[in-house]
């Protein structure tokens, strides 16, 4: 009977099962193992793996040779089960991790695997699914087992799901996309420091039952709330305006949600803002990215981060969420971010339109325009970098 419990449970995720062994557990590759959670609490076990039973299985299987590599933020079981042979790199539910954690995970994987030919890796966090995808996905770039984030995705969700939806989770894939390209152009990671100025969401007129009252909460370094506002949406108009007064400093790892008056959770959105601030990245036509895009706003000085509903936590597997929902973000614009082929493109506008547009179409978010009335300060010192 428990069994058959554990199996439902496990829904689409596909397990180990043979004479002796009925596991929520998979080979992703010979060496990598993504798991569900092994409970040694008695309720809990009837519906995860029984901690004993997996122990068991990997004593007889890998002895001496297995390391468990921990993603729960939620984890209370005793070690000692696993021989102390336990890493933890704690990430919360349906989160991303913190962008360092990524590097540092994969180091200790990569020096485990290498250590010795027999050792393997056992990744978990409740279900073994989005936070192990996302780490197992980022480890097969950090190794180069794949230099495409969507294969790299593609491969886990394979192994590991019936129906392919491993990784689903926008804000996962959108790091993993953005570790992709941190090693792709070899970055060092640096602390960044980006002001919020303001958040628009478009609502499409088409829209049934969306909230006409909506409540922002921003969660600096994911854990700590900076700040709370309340907006309505002004009659006949399709979109919530949260404007700030002084501009809101954001520094590495960050979470914004947008909740009914209720205080319910209905979007949810995570980044990075080392991440945020490679604007080459953006420039990507690919259906299965979560980055959004961006476009420069040198007029107002600032820049402008469009997420559609594919690419919002919460939102994206909302029925009643039109699809064309947008969020955009507006940051102040640092002119000394934009890499040097974007300068390159503003200067070639420049040297060929005289008269140059008044604006960017609204729609096009990868226009890149300059306007007659840009404020003299911000024109001054674009000038200067061309001068």
């Amino acid at each position: 009977m428990s069994s058959f419990v554990r199996r439902t449970v496990s829904q689409n995720r596909k397990r180990y099962v043979d004479d002796k062994y009925d596991l929520d557990l998979t080979y992703i590759t010979d060496r990598i193992i993504a798991m569900g959670y092994p409970s040694d609490k008695l309720l809990q076990s009837l519906i995860r793996n029984q901690i004993e039973k997996v122990s068991k299985y990997l004593n007889e299987k890998h002895r001496e040779s297995f390391k468990i590599f921990n993603l729960c933020s939620e984890s209370d079981y005793d070690f000692v089960h696993f021989n102390n042979m336990v890493e933890l790199f704690p990430i919360e539910d349906h989160n991303p991790p913190r962008f360092v954690q990524i590097d540092e995970f994969c180091t200790s994987v990569d020096n485990w695997l290498k250590n010795k030919d027999k050792n393997v890796a056992i990744i978990h966090c409740k279900a073994g699914k989005g936070r192990t995808g996302t780490m197992i996905s980022c480890y097969f770039l950090y190794s180069k087992k794949f230099t495409s984030p969507f294969d790299a995705m593609e491969d886990f969700d394979t192994k590991r799901c019936h129906d392919l939806k491993g990784v689903t989770i926008p804000s996962q894939r959108r790091f993993i996309e953005s570790y992709s390209y941190y090693l792709a152009n070899k970055l060092n990671y640096e602390t960044t420091s980006i002001k919020l100025k303001m958040i628009e969401i478009i609502v499409p007129k088409e829209s049934k039952n969306f909230p006409n009252t909506l409540r922002l909460e921003i969660y600096a370094d994911y854990y700590k709330k900076a700040y709370e506002m309340k907006r309505s949406r002004i009659k006949n108009e399709n979109k919530f305006t949260f404007e700030f007064t002084c501009p809101v400093q954001l520094i590495d790892d960050n979470r914004i949600y947008f909740l009914t008056k209720r205080r319910s959770k209905l979007l949810l959105v995570s980044f990075n803002t080392f991440c945020l601030n490679q604007f080459e990245q953006y420039d990507i036509e690919n259906d299965l990215s979560c980055l959004g895009k961006i476009q420069f706003d040198l007029e107002n000085g600032q820049v402008c981060w469009y997420l559609k509903k594919k690419d919002i936590d919460l939102a994206f597997k909302n029925k009643n969420i039109h699809p064309d929902l947008t969020i955009v973000f507006k940051f102040d614009l640092d002119l000394t971010n934009i890499p040097q082929n974007l300068l390159e493109k503003y200067k070639l506008i420049k040297e060929e339109n005289n008269s140059m547009p008044n604006s960017a179409d609204s729609n096009q978010s990868t226009d890149l325009a300059i306007s007659k009335t840009t404020k003299p300060k911000l024109y001054k010192s674009f000038k200067k970098i061309f001068n």
